[in-house]
């Protein structure tokens, strides 16, 4: 099992490729039996991991005061346009066909609103870490 330890989470700002400033979310975790630096993008998941050593960085853009959590199996999820989010197939069975379209892997997400409570909160962000290395189909930790 890969043992994790939060180390910190922080909004910073950064420039985009536009010039525009614009915030992200930086979480930091160390974790154990890592191989090496590693560095990943996603454009679809509008992610960036990289390790160096023992440690991961995780960056995602704050919109809103929200960040995205992106599902595993979009296979599994509907989007729903006029929320902005997926919702699970047993869920979308209630919404109808025409305010429902099938998730892809760039639309099967949800909004987690940050807070100072869930930026200082070790459990929390190891858990999104998680999910979101898992959404990006990344093997980094051994399963628990």
């Amino acid at each position: 099992m890969t043992v994790l330890q939060f180390l910190g989470a922080k909004v910073s700002p950064f420039k985009n490729y536009d010039g525009k400033i614009e915030n992200e979310l930086v979480i930091s975790i160390e974790f154990s039996g890592n191989e090496g630096d590693f560095s990943y993008f996603s454009k679809d998941k509008e992610a960036y991991v990289k390790t160096a050593g023992n440690v991961l960085y995780l960056r995602v853009p704050v919109t809103d005061g929200k960040i995205k959590l992106f599902y595993e199996n979009y296979k599994d999820y509907f989007y729903i346009p006029s929320e902005d989010q997926a919702i699970h197939k047993s869920l979308a069975e209630f919404v109808s066909k025409e305010n429902k379209n099938r998730c892809n892997s760039k639309n099967c997400y949800t909004h987690i609103v940050l807070s100072d409570n869930l930026l200082s909160s070790e459990k929390e962000m190891i858990k999104y870490v998680r999910k979101m290395i898992g959404a990006l189909g990344l093997k980094l930790f051994e399963e628990e």
